[in-house]
């Protein structure tokens, strides 16, 4: 998808061949410094998507992919978990659309 770097101003940024989203701070713990690059997947755009969801674990895309992973696999345990009340929180949270 692209590649999460920081840039001149110090902002954490996704970059894509067709976008620019801002992730925050090269100040907070775990973000990039400045010169590296962290591929931003698909998987990472859905699991940071999710981090509002209530009792989701946390999710920054700019760790390092190692610990995405790692992250994502607390995820999926998270929704295996929750069961069947998962599709109804990701149809509230527009994750599900109705056909």
């Amino acid at each position: 998808m692209g590649d999460v770097i920081v840039d001149e101003n110090d902002q954490v940024l996704a970059k894509s061949v067709n976008s620019t989203q801002m992730l925050g701070s090269s100040k907070e713990p775990g973000a990039p410094k400045k010169g590296e690059s962290i591929p931003f997947r698909v998987c990472d755009e859905l699991a940071q998507n999710m981090n509002g969801l209530q009792g989701a674990p946390n999710f920054k895309p700019y760790w390092s992919t190692k610990k995405k992973d790692l992250a994502i696999k607390e995820l999926q345990a998270y929704l295996a978990a929750i069961g069947p009340k998962a599709e109804s929180i990701l149809r509230q949270s527009h994750w599900i659309i109705e056909d």
